[in-house]
């Protein structure tokens, strides 16, 4: 079948065929192959079935939607189907055949934007093993189970496991600046005060221990004692607050306020210290980043290995090859290189915007560049308290009462906007209730917009994304997308001056139970 596509004959065949139903000749010669072969069973053997896997259906008409249902509608056993598409769901129910819709009985719609963050992560384990295994020459293959083979290639032996505070640490002993020691001293005299005051969350940070609570200690010493008023520029006397504040690390609550607030702690830290870049490692890291895309992930890893493969180059290694030292070698992978790849991986991810198959790719890139630059900015300001005050803003939502009667401007941002959702760059999600003002409510529901987070590293903001909501008017897209004399970098600073800070309460994506072992 496929020799007679290649050759263009395969019209001359079909011609030559009788006239038959959608689905009767891929029935007719399935049917016959499941019928000739055998699948070995630990009792007997059975007719395999044969799984079909349609990707990328969001790009497909409504005319191919309804004739893939009718597939699906028809289909009986060997045969089944796996239809896929990213962004909004699209018609999933109507066929070619009158009053014969699909139906449950005829398919299960699985979204995966609802797996737990586990299942992702045990995912990523049981790919990376298996392709990795699979690169070791055969006779060289170690003997393992198939159930140990998801398990062969462990992310967290190789790739460790990072923290907020382990990555404030590696900056604050590269640093120079007064400001590392202060916040050393300020993390050495909470962990002393909760080692007297906190018992239940002393087991933590014990005085022997080489674990420092750099952000706890930094939150509480700019913390003005009020729910999200912080200060911009606490000094040495403002340590006092610290011990103040210690009696309330008890509490669970506390507890999650601070775990909120961790990644925009370290982001605060790195703009004062004059980090740019961020050592980050650890497959958790790797994991988050790659934004529940196995893909991402994939492409990721690819890059750690290109960064290990060309370390092991320079050393001049010989013997065994690069990639079976990298499958079967127990050492962890060193930060660098993981850091290395990680950078290699979100620059690369960005640049490959401007050769998407896309009508206008410049658009696409000139929107994610804006509001990549914006999202640092509203995430990083190193004397801006909201940083602290609405952790990890940038959730971007365009209000439809706003867009209201500004003619053709909207047509550009909105279809800009949904081309970079179906490329896999922004990710969305619906805004809820009570995020929304009383000019919308009983509208069309908001949709926020936030960056992948894969874009982290290379526009440097939170691994977590983005989950605080930015209001901004569809204008200002409309702006950056045809007004090339401003910068996207400009427009993202004047956006931000622009940009009133709302209540977390009442704008919150957050979700704490997310947070806790990240």
């Amino acid at each position: 079948m496929n020799e007679a596509s290649g050759r263009g004959t395969l019209s001359t065949a079909i011609e030559s065929l009788p006239v038959r139903e959608p689905a009767e000749l891929l029935t007719f010669v399935v049917s016959k192959l499941s019928g000739i072969a055998r699948l070995r069973k630990t009792v007997g053997s059975v007719s395999p079935g044969f799984k079909f896997c349609l990707d990328d259906c969001e790009v497909l008409s409504e005319i191919q939607i309804k004739a893939i249902n009718t597939l699906v509608r028809k289909s009986r056993f060997p045969i089944s189907w796996v239809i896929c598409s990213v962004g909004e769901a699209f018609d999933l129910y109507e066929t070619f055949i009158p009053r014969q819709p699909l139906t449950d009985a005829d398919r299960r719609v699985i979204s995966l934007d609802d797996r737990a963050p586990g299942e992702f992560s045990d995912l990523c384990q049981a790919v990376s093993s298996l392709r990795i295994f699979y690169t070791i020459p055969e006779e060289s293959r170690p003997q393992v189970s198939p159930r140990q083979i998801q398990r062969f290639f462990s992310l967290p032996e190789r790739l460790g496991v990072s923290n907020v505070n382990s990555i404030i640490g590696q900056m604050i002993n590269r640093s120079t600046s007064g400001l590392a020691l202060q916040i050393q001293e300020a993390a050495y005299i909470l962990r002393y005060e909760i080692n007297k005051k906190a018992k239940r969350f002393a087991a933590k940070y014990p005085e022997d221990s080489p674990n420092i609570p750099y952000y706890e200690a930094y939150l509480l010493w700019h913390w003005d004692g009020l729910e999200d008023s912080f200060s911009s520029n606490a000094d040495a006397d403002d340590m006092s607050r610290i011990s103040r504040h210690t009696r309330l690390i008890n509490q669970p609550s506390f507890q999650a306020w601070m775990r909120r607030k961790m990644v925009a702690t370290l982001l605060q830290i790195a703009a004062r210290l004059g980090f740019r870049r961020l050592p980050l490692s650890g497959s958790n890291i790797v994991v988050s980043l790659a934004d529940g895309s196995i893909r991402d992930f994939l492409e990721i890893m690819g890059d750690i290995y290109e960064k290990y493969a060309s370390d092991r180059s320079s050393a001049g290694d010989a013997g065994t090859s690069v990639a079976e030292k990298f499958a079967t070698s127990r050492t962890r992978i060193s930060l660098k290189v993981q850091s290395d790849g990680i950078y290699s991986s979100s620059e690369a991810f960005f640049r490959g915007i401007s050769i998407h198959a896309d009508a206008r790719p410049d658009a696409v890139a000139r929107l994610i560049e804006g509001l990549g630059e914006l999202t640092h900015v509203l995430q990083t300001s190193a004397n801006d308290p909201a940083v602290l005050s609405v952790a990890e803003r940038g959730v971007f939502t365009i209000d439809p009462a706003v867009a209201e009667g500004v003619g053709d401007l909207a047509g550009v941002a909105t279809a800009t906007l949904y081309r970079a959702e179906l490329a896999g760059y922004l990710r969305t999600s619906t805004v809820s209730r009570k995020a929304q003002t009383s000019e919308n409510i009983g509208k069309i529901p908001l949709v926020g917009y936030r960056l992948h987070k894969r874009f982290a590293p290379y526009f440097h903001f939170s691994y977590r994304g983005a989950y605080e909501i930015v209001r901004i008017k569809e204008a200002a897209i409309d702006s950056l997308l045809t007004n090339f004399e401003t910068s996207p970098t400009n427009w993202a600073k004047n956006s931000a001056l622009r940009i009133a800070v709302a209540k977390s309460d009442q704008l919150s994506l957050f979700d704490e139970t997310r947070l806790i072992d990240e």
